[in-house]
């Protein structure tokens, strides 16, 4: 934020544009979730959550199949829980 401030992005505009960046970011959970659903089913075993494995794929979807799904060795329950809270709050 303080760099799109510092370089004149209007940043009182973003209020204006609420609909499209909720059906973006609508869009990109869900297209994301979905990837982190076909990924838990190629996953071990060992890697999925104790209650994640019902045979009810919506309710599988839902609850989470996968215990911490990473890509080598990139955390997304970090990337997408843990730093999203705390840039907020610095916001």
């Amino acid at each position: 934020m303080g760099l799109g401030v510092s370089v004149g992005l209007p940043l009182g505009a973003l209020p204006g544009m609420l609909l499209p960046l909720a059906f973006a970011t609508t869009l990109t959970s869900f297209i994301f979730s979905l990837l982190l659903y076909a990924k838990a089913l190629v996953a071990p075993a060992s890697a999925l959550a104790p209650g994640g494995n019902s045979g009810n794929s919506m309710y599988d979807f839902f609850l989470g199949r996968e215990l911490n799904p990473r890509l080598g060795s990139f955390d997304f329950k970090y990337f997408c829980e843990l730093r999203p809270g705390l840039i907020g709050w610095v916001c």
